[in-house]
């Protein structure tokens, strides 16, 4: 082999090796996302649809505030403020809350009394925490969209029926509705008697507790519930970029009096305050998004790829949708142990969306660790008597202050 042969091979290794290293890095700079990157709003795709019947994999992103078991007996059991053990609670019955909003029937409208009396007998009450899209509940579960409108709830009622599972749920507008499903009952029953929880109490079952929301859940025993610490972690600039469909490499960037790192790209701008709040903001008009689910998934979705990071001990999860005229506005929490974080300054996540593509953002980073030490927290019917006075409703919450957090009850 002479000379020039040899001299050609070792070119064509070095141009073999100098590619192969740039894929490398490009992979590991996130510049090839499975996330589609406009020219104005992000679009962040996810995973595909599950099969019809399926529980799906993203059914984790419903985490219900309480499981609550009623029983022909009289008796209630209740998991909630135990982040594992009711996210467990509620897996037994999701594929069944699945298929009941798979094959819903019309529903009928009911008065308060004739929900309440649909609560006597066997039955699981799932108090959400938040007011979902039933048809965004039913795709999560795997289901595909319900054949009817069901609108969103907050509270869900399932009870096995002579032959098949009934639907109670009250509507967001305040109002109560029952759905014939095909879901079955047998399995239902079966369901309810694996079930194991704490003794508890709804409000409205005591006339002594008139004064605040009728369906708070009232556990006769809390778990034990740990205080907590919190850092702010710091967010790399470039993996934010590419989680808001900004490009990197030809973004200019520049920092104010303040320290606040600006990044700029077309008609987007990324600011990181000193604090570590992000925001983030997309001019000009909006064409719609197609085929990008919801905002409330893509909110999710874009949340785990930035905050989702660096959680520590916590979880990300929705609190709350709000629309008004073309904007969707949709909010963000953390959880510690299935109870909601109280940040100082305010939620998680903030995020607008305008014709599906995301119009701005604000995010506010933590990372939490559980402590040893242990939260005093008074009984829950204690705190229910206080609130009685002012209306509205007893939670418990993590309050943050500085560092350091403790669950103390609120009143909502």
């Amino acid at each position: 082999m002479n000379k020039e042969r040899i001299l050609s091979l070792l070119r064509r290794g070095l141009i073999v090796l100098l590619t192969a290293s740039a894929v490398f890095l490009a992979l590991e700079s996130g510049v090839f996302t499975t996330g589609r990157q406009t020219a104005m709003g992000t679009e962040v795709t996810g995973a595909p649809a599950p099969e019809s019947g399926e529980a799906s994999e993203n059914a984790v992103i419903l985490r219900p505030e309480a499981v609550l078991v009623f029983r022909a007996d009289g008796s209630r059991r209740v998991s909630m403020y135990d982040g594992a053990a009711t996210e467990h609670a509620f897996g037994q019955f999701a594929a069944l809350l699945g298929e009941a909003l798979g094959t819903a029937e019309l529903p009928e409208s009911l008065t308060e009394a004739e929900f309440r009396s649909g609560l006597v007998g066997d039955g699981v009450l799932l108090a959400l925490g938040a007011d979902y899209p039933l048809e965004q509940v039913a795709r999560w579960l795997g289901a595909g969209a319900p054949a009817r409108t069901l609108g969103e709830t907050s509270l869900l009622y399932l009870t096995p029926g002579a032959a098949s599972v009934e639907l109670y749920f009250r509507r967001s507008e305040g109002d109560f509705a029952r759905c014939a499903t095909s879901a079955h009952s047998e399995l239902l029953r079966a369901r309810l008697e694996e079930f194991a929880g704490t003794e508890c109490l709804l409000a409205f079952e005591d006339e002594t507790l008139a004064g605040i929301a009728p369906y708070t859940i009232l556990p006769e025993v809390l778990p034990e519930l740990p205080q907590a610490g919190a850092t702010v972690p710091a967010l790399e600039p470039r993996s934010l970029m590419t989680a808001f469909g900004m490009n990197s490499y030809v973004a200019s960037g520049y920092r104010e009096s303040d320290g606040t790192e600006v990044y700029l790209d077309d008609q987007k701008t990324l600011r990181i305050a000193p604090d570590g709040t992000v925001t983030f903001l997309a001019r000009g008009a909006l064409s719609p998004a197609e085929g990008e689910g919801s905002a409330i998934d893509q909110a999710l979705r874009l949340g785990e790829r930035t905050l989702g990071r660096d959680l520590g001990d916590a979880v990300l999860a929705f609190s709350q949708r709000t629309v008004t005229g073309t904007v969707e506005r949709v909010t963000l929490v953390y959880t510690l142990r299935g109870v909601p974080v109280h940040l100082a300054a305010g939620a998680a996540a903030e995020l607008s969306f305008q014709n599906g593509r995301l119009l701005q953002a604000v995010l506010r980073p933590r990372s939490f660790a559980l402590r040893e030490e242990l939260t005093p927290v008074a009984p829950a019917r204690f705190a229910a008597a206080i609130a009685a006075g002012e209306g509205g409703a007893p939670s418990l919450v993590y309050l943050e202050r500085g560092d350091w957090l403790h669950c103390v009850w609120v009143n909502h």
